[in-house]
């Protein structure tokens, strides 16, 4: 059984971006997904993308979708597609309006995309076991990344990486400090949190796949803290089980800082038309679209002892992660 009742789109050729006719009006889907892991630069990174001319910016960075669906027929599952469609639509106005008209009359347009920035299309799947597919399972057998698969073949992602203990420390101030109202986050609170999240996932782990633990959203629910995000070879299996190698474009967090090389890379990657060096100049000097709150940062680091032990946890994971990829960056000096 597949995981997807919804029969694949067949895609206009005329286009660089994946769009279809209805009517005389043009719809479209993302080329491009700029899928995270969360805290790890995915703002900033399609903040530059969307500065380039060749990408049709939809008016927002998550659609989140593929985390978020609604479901029209709980018997059925058919997922609401059209809501997600919708939200491309004024990029699919964009593309239609500058495209040109070949000799037999057919628009066409090979230079404009679209896209969006949902860390949660990689990570969020607390919904899983409602898949079509994934009935009566521990795990997933079909996940978010599947269905871009199933409805955008030959979709590019782009997915960033950073040191796992610092990502954990930015995303729990984004978790605490801003989404949650009234709290105060701090290292010390964060080291109770690791604690206990530490805890929790060992006694998983001992029970159960790694990769059941990773899924299993009750986990974060007893944290509020995404401890799983950070066991990236998890996510790297995935992509690779679902996507082509050719398909997915790697970033460290680290190598990010030389912006020019980022973007040129980005753009590369994605066959965007090239730009002289006073528009790399821009893209490189456009003020980053996101910071750390001032009053996070002043909080100080975390505890060396909450390091020390998450540097434990994650280990392994790091390990799993050279092992498969070749390379040394996931394993910090010394760690």
């Amino acid at each position: 059984m597949h995981c997807i009742n919804t029969p694949p789109i067949q895609f206009n050729k005329n286009f660089k971006n994946p769009c279809w006719f209805e009517g005389n009006r043009l719809r479209c889907l993302p080329y491009v997904f700029v899928i995270g892991v969360k805290k790890c630069g995915t703002s900033d990174l399609f903040f530059r993308l969307s500065k380039h001319p060749d990408f049709a910016h939809p008016g927002f960075k998550e659609a989140q979708w593929f985390a978020r669906w609604r479901f029209r027929n709980e018997e059925t599952n058919n997922l609401d597609f059209e809501t997600y469609v919708t939200r491309f639509d004024e990029a699919a106005d964009l593309i239609q309006a500058t495209s040109h008209i070949n000799a037999d009359g057919a628009l066409t347009n090979k230079n404009i995309i679209t896209g969006e920035a949902s860390p949660s299309n990689l990570h969020l799947n607390s919904h899983w076991q409602r898949l079509p597919g994934n009935e009566n399972l521990t795990e997933p057998k079909y996940v978010i990344l599947d269905y871009i698969r199933h409805f955008i073949p030959d979709a590019k992602l782009i997915i960033t990486f950073r040191d796992p203990i610092d990502r954990l420390y930015s995303d729990y101030y984004h978790e605490y400090g801003s989404l949650m109202k009234k709290n105060n986050p701090g290292p010390a609170q964060f080291h109770e949190i690791v604690i206990r999240g530490v805890k929790l996932y060992r006694e998983c782990f001992r029970a159960r796949t790694i990769r059941s633990c990773v899924y299993d959203h009750t986990l974060y629910d007893q944290t509020k803290i995404q401890m799983q995000l950070g066991i990236y070879y998890i996510y790297w299996e995935e992509l690779l089980r679902v996507f082509p190698r050719q398909q997915i474009l790697v970033f460290h967090n680290e190598d990010m800082r030389d912006k020019e090389r980022t973007v040129r890379t980005m753009f590369d990657f994605l066959g965007l038309s090239k730009l002289d060096a006073g528009e790399i100049a821009a893209e490189v000097n456009t003020k980053e679209s996101y910071h750390r709150k001032e009053s996070f940062k002043a909080k100080g680091p975390m505890w060396n002892e909450t390091y020390a032990i998450l540097n434990d946890f994650y280990h392994p994971f790091n390990e799993k992660m050279v092992a498969l990829t070749k390379d040394l960056k996931f394993l910090k000096p010394g760690s």
